[in-house]
C-alpha cells in the first residue's frame, strides 16, 4: 500500500512525501534510542518567583503603531578583544515599565531566570532575528523608552578538552522618536 502525505510549507511549496507501508513499523518495533549525553548542557535553573505586578496602564502609550525605527548591532568581546557577534540570535525589545525594570536587572543584568512573564505582556515584546554581524532592524516602533537584549554565546575549549558556553547578554536603553531612526549598540 502506498499512501501520500501533503504538506504545505513556510514558503508555499508543495511537498509530496511518498510512505510505503513495507518501510513503516509500529511504534513497538522501532528502535528505542537513548538520547545522547550532553556534558556541556547544564541542569535546568530552577525559574525564580517575579516580585513585579504586570500594570496596565504602564504599557497605554506602546499599543499604538509608531513610526519610530530602530537599527542596531549586538556583540561582546572575549576577555582577549575578540569581537563576537550575536550571528542569527534573537534580539528583545521591551518597552521600560517597572514590570519590565524587574526583568532587565535580575534576568539580563543579573543572570536570574525567572517566571514566565504575564500574557500581557506579549503584546509588547518585540523580537527580532540578527544578522550574520549581529545587525539588527526594526520599524514602526511606538516612542519611548526600550529595554534591547541579546544572548551573544560561543563555544571555549576548556582546560579538559570540553568544550563550554562563554557570552552572555548583550543590552542597551535606547529612546525611541516618533519618526527617527535610534542607533543601538548592544554589548556589555
Amino acid at each position: 500500500m502506498i499512501r501520500y502525505l501533503r504538506a504545505v510549507m513556510p514558503n508555499r511549496l508543495l511537498v509530496l512525501v511518498l510512505l510505503s507501508s513495507a518501510a513503516c513499523v509500529s511504534p513497538e518495533q522501532a528502535p528505542q534510542a537513548e538520547p545522547p549525553a550532553s556534558p556541556q548542557t547544564p541542569p535546568a535553573r530552577e525559574r525564580a518567583e517575579r516580585n513585579r505586578p504586570f500594570i496596565s496602564l504602564e504599557y497605554d502609550d506602546y499599543r499604538v503603531n509608531g513610526t519610530g525605527t530602530v537599527n542596531g548591532q549586538a556583540f561582546l568581546r572575549t576577555r582577549g578583544g575578540e569581537v563576537k557577534f550575536g550571528a542569527g540570535s534573537v534580539v528583545h525589545v521591551v518597552p521600560v515599565t517597572s514590570y519590565s525594570f524587574e526583568w532587565y536587572n535580575r534576568e539580563i543584568l543579573g543572570d536570574e531566570v525567572l517566571a514566565e512573564r504575564d500574557a500581557r505582556a506579549e503584546y509588547f515584546h518585540w523580537t527580532v532575528r540578527a544578522d550574520g554581524f549581529g545587525e539588527f532592524l526594526l520599524e514602526d516602533l511606538p516612542p519611548g523608552e526600550y529595554f534591547l537584549a541579546c544572548e551573544v554565546v560561543w563555544d571555549v575549549r576548556g582546560p579538559s578538552g570540553r568544550f563550554h558556553q562563554a557570552g552572555g547578554w548583550a543590552h542597551a536603553r535606547i529612546k525611541v522618536r516618533e519618526g527617527r531612526t535610534t542607533r543601538a549598540v548592544l554589548t556589555r
